[in-house]
């Protein structure tokens, strides 16, 4: 994927600062509240307050007012009534929120998710006609059935009524249902249209309260709405915010006994954010419907009994691990494809593996989507039906995509980001082909590269504890309310470390002005080519309080890393370039950190340059124990220290520190031999992530020899008689001053 470009809001000084004089805040966070489309201080309040006292009326949601009449009347009369929900996260919540809402107004009602693997996505009409033999008569489908015509249809020849909650986009026709809440339907004219299904459920809920004269805001039932409505990835700005705000805060102080049981199993305490849910708390929920039964989801849900949530979450926490290998191992396969056909040289990515499981192929489309920043449809084929899942990128609409080849698909359904379909086998291949093409004509190439949105570029002096606090009030952060990126440009990395065995990158920069800690995650291989190169770096970052020890500190979680000037791929390519820069920085190397060195018996040290020229496959052919050896490499025409470490086979592993080095060369030339052995390999794949790079950690021991008697000032000569006189005079530099001026 290519390096992600900026895209850089164009700051509006004047506007920033009389927004943030109206609002008494720092001009940074108005200026952010701007790029959100808050120009008017009554709307960034409001904005910044998000209240649940502030939803919106749920009678302005169209066909509301006539599902309220529907259901009133069921509840009045002591009808059943069956709520026919999805197996995905915002659809189990969304059928938690109505089952346990309408049964406390003393509704006749029960509940029904399909299973992703017999009765599949939606309506199904055989479902449907067992509900109806077993007496109920009022269906409420939630987070489905916008396209259901024909099921909808049928059942209402049969008898049953049915009433549509979905947020999904609409086909040509409507379904024959007594209501169709959907706020992507044409005719809607309420405001907002960008509800999950989790919200509208909610939203109604609050209409019959009304109409039953109860206090309209369930707030039991917040935490529920808010976990389907950060799961299901719709914008967090209006009523969406507001929800999963207050669900935020009810998660912590008085969260569901089965949201609390998925917590401990999460090892969530403290604030909850969106990131919680999203990527501890909705996954497992979602593992259910992946892998089998998603009513088990809703059950957890359901309970108030904390010990049978505490079964259930482990239950799911559980699956949820067996979801992650069956994700590594299509992922794997996937990207294996993709490499050998070259389809990320593509404008879209389509797949199909027979044997893939349906149920997770949607999370490794998401994964392929994040790598190589193109469409992705992946088809999970069996018994001559392909049933897939799409994921796309910001420039493509994906349902609209997949419209464009609807005569080839048996269904297809879903929004601009994510869809499902099915196909017959047969016409997978005319479907990658004709689903190529469409991408082609809607993306130009710029849509291909990713863009990291930056909200203002600012100094390090700028990044305080008050513009940390003030940023964290714009919280939560998601789909349609990013998390606020900040950009420094010039700056001097003054320290690196890795961190997390290496994965992850931790530096100290400043402008010349101010100093902060930055933290990179999956840029641990950075910190030493950041050393070696001494290169300016600017930063694209979100800002964070770390808090330890009782005390917080300001730091930079960066984004994107760019070294303006320095190509950092050409440096772990290009072998000059790369003993140039390891040897450069004599003055640090060659310091007093290795004193006395030389006259130790042993030592422990690492090897350096491990990740250059292909060293990284003779690394991971090593273990703890194999012995290595020394070699000077005297001919180092940028420092004649150079110490090589070989494996016994010749094959090199990289070069001692210079600071070692330089300690030890003048013994090792007049005769005194070393020893290495292997201590430690460190780093390497991980479960997660593949990529990370292995490190050597060895025991050096020294082992008296005979000293011939060696000219050394001879062979310095000798080495350096061919050299011109700026090549000299850089080799004393290097030799006599450790890289100060002569």
């Amino acid at each position: 994927m290519p390096a992600p470009r900026w895209r850089i809001t164009s700051p509006d000084p004047s506007g920033a600062a009389a927004l943030a004089q109206a609002l008494g805040i720092i001009p940074i966070t108005a200026q952010v509240l701007l790029n959100r489309g808050y120009a008017r201080p009554e709307g960034a309040r409001r904005f910044l307050e998000a209240s649940a006292d502030m939803l919106s009326s749920p009678e302005a949601i169209v066909d509301v007012p006539a599902a309220v009449e529907r259901i009133t009347r069921a509840i009045e009369h002591g009808e059943a009534i069956m709520i026919y929900g999805d197996y995905d996260a915002d659809g189990v919540t969304a059928t938690t929120i109505l089952m346990r809402g309408l049964t406390a107004l003393g509704a006749r009602a029960g509940w029904f998710v399909p299973s992703r693997f017999v009765e599949g996505y939606g309506l199904n009409a055989g479902a449907l006609a067992r509900i109806r033999d077993g007496g109920a008569r009022l269906v409420i489908a939630v987070d489905c059935g916008i396209t259901a015509v024909e099921e909808i249809a049928q059942a209402a020849a049969a008898g049953l009524e049915i009433i549509v909650v979905d947020h999904h986009e609409p086909g040509d026709r409507l379904p024959p249902a007594v209501a169709v809440i959907d706020p992507k339907r044409d005719e809607a004219s309420e405001p907002f249209r960008e509800y999950a299904a989790a919200g509208l459920a909610f939203q109604l809920l609050r209409a019959v309260r009304r109409r039953l004269g109860r206090p309209d805001l369930p707030e039991e039932l917040l935490d529920v709405a808010a976990l389907g409505t950060i799961a299901d990835v719709v914008p967090l700005v209006n009523d969406n915010r507001i929800i999963a705000r207050a669900g935020l805060q009810r998660m912590l102080t008085h969260p569901t006994v089965g949201i609390a049981g998925l917590m401990r199993v999460c090892g969530i305490s403290g604030e909850v954010t969106a990131r919680h849910v999203g990527f501890s708390l909705a996954p497992r929920i979602n593992a259910a419907g992946r892998l089998g039964d998603a009513g088990q989801a809703v059950r957890l849900l359901l309970t108030d009994d904390p010990a049978e949530a505490d079964g259930i979450a482990a239950t799911l926490d559980t699956e949820n691990r067996a979801r992650q290998q069956l994700c590594e191992q299509i992922l794997t396969q996937a990207v294996e494809e993709v490499e050998r056909l070259r389809l990320h040289e593509a404008p879209a990515i389509v797949l199909a593996g027979a044997g893939w499981h349906a149920g997770v192929i949607g999370i490794v489309a998401s994964q392929l989507v994040e790598r190589y920043y193109r469409p992705v449809v992946l088809m999970a084929v069996d018994a001559g039906v392909g049933k897939g899942s799409a994921r796309s990128i910001a420039p493509f609409h994906m349902v609209d995509g997949l419209a464009a080849c609807a005569d080839l698909l048996t269904r297809y359904g879903g929004h601009a980001m994510a869809a499902g379909l099915t196909i017959d086998a047969g016409h997978i291949p005319e479907f990658a082909r004709r689903f190529a093409e469409t991408a082609a004509a809607r993306l130009r190439a710029e849509d291909l590269v990713p863009a990291v949105p930056v909200d203002a570029e600012v100094t390090l002096s700028a990044v305080s504890d008050a513009l940390a606090h003030e940023l964290r009030r714009l919280a939560p952060f998601g789909a349609g309310n990013p998390e606020p990126v900040l950009a420094a440009r010039g700056l001097q990395a003054v320290s690196t470390r890795v961190m997390g065995d290496g994965l992850h990158l931790r530096m100290g920069v400043t402008d010349g002005e101010a100093y902060a800690e930055a933290v990179g995650f999956r840029l641990g291989d950075a910190s030493e080519l950041l050393a070696f190169t001494r290169a300016r770096l600017d930063l694209a970052f979100t800002v964070s309080v770390d808090r330890w020890d009782d005390r917080e500190r300001v730091q930079l979680m960066v984004r994107d890393l760019q070294t303006p000037g320095v190509d950092l791929d050409a440096v772990l390519t290009d072998s000059h370039l790369l003993v140039e820069r390891l040897f450069a920085r004599a003055e640090d190397y060659l310091g007093d950190g290795a004193l006395g060195i030389e006259e130790a018996g042993a030592f422990n040290t690492k090897v350096v340059g491990v990740t250059f020229e292909g060293r990284q496959e003779v690394v991971r052919t090593l273990a703890a124990g194999d012995v290595l050896r020394l070699q000077r490499e005297p001919g180092n025409r940028v420092d004649p220290h150079a110490i090589q470490v070989l494996t016994s086979q010749g094959r090199q592993v990289g070069y001692l520190s210079a600071r070692i080095a330089a300690r030890l060369a003048p013994s090792m030339d007049t005769g005194t031999r070393y020893s290495a052995t292997v201590s430690q390999i460190t780093g390497g794949p991980t479960e997660q992530n593949g990529e990370r790079s292995t490190g050597v950690n060895i025991y050096v021991q020294r082992s008296d020899m005979p000293r011939p008697e060696l000219d050394s000032g001879r062979i310095l000569r000798t080495a350096w008689s061919g050299l011109s006189l700026d090549e000299l005079l850089d080799r004393l530099r290097i030799h006599l001053r450790r890289g100060r001026a002569l």
